[in-house]
């Protein structure tokens, strides 16, 4: 499998939805009660999904071939919006790049940036735990959504562990 990573094109967004809802139903939903699933379902549909991208936020892709596998999506200078994999792509390195691209990206477009954010799922707090964040909260619950505030340091180069 050649995988690579690149901003997201218009004609990926329907692709990247689905994506992203498949790999919520498979490895986030049973975190969440029926708000929480509805809450996070509304935030990831195509209509707010592409509100999003027309907007400030960026998004990048991890593709095999022309199939969708994974994205990231930034939301202001530092904070991570959404990271997701695909089902049967997860503990292949692509969380990991997908992140290490969205933090050259700060690096280039905002030097002065010296923190990034998220609000992990549940499922994924092992995952960024794993690539140097650290939680920075307790929990919390956001319209039946589960997080865990957490954020990693950065200097200049932007490097993951």
């Amino acid at each position: 499998m050649t995988v690579t990573v690149s901003a997201i094109k218009k004609t990926e967004y329907q692709a990247t939805v689905n994506m992203v809802e498949a790999s919520f139903w498979e490895y986030d939903a049973s975190y969440y009660n029926k708000q929480g699933q509805d809450s996070f379902l509304a935030y990831a549909n195509f209509a707010n999904f592409a509100y999003r991208q027309w907007h400030h936020h960026i998004t990048f892709v991890a593709k095999d071939g022309n199939r969708i596998i994974g994205m990231i999506e930034l939301r202001t200078e530092n904070h991570i919006s959404m990271l997701f994999v695909a089902p049967g792509e997860v503990k292949k390195g692509i969380g990991k790049e997908l992140v290490s691209c969205a933090l050259q990206y700060i690096a280039e477009h905002n030097p002065k940036t010296t923190y990034v954010t998220v609000n992990s799922s549940l499922y994924a707090v092992e995952f960024y735990k794993h690539i140097g964040f650290e939680a920075t909260d307790s929990r919390h619950d956001n319209d039946g959504l589960i997080v865990i505030p957490m954020a990693i340091r950065i200097d200049k180069d932007c490097k993951l562990l």
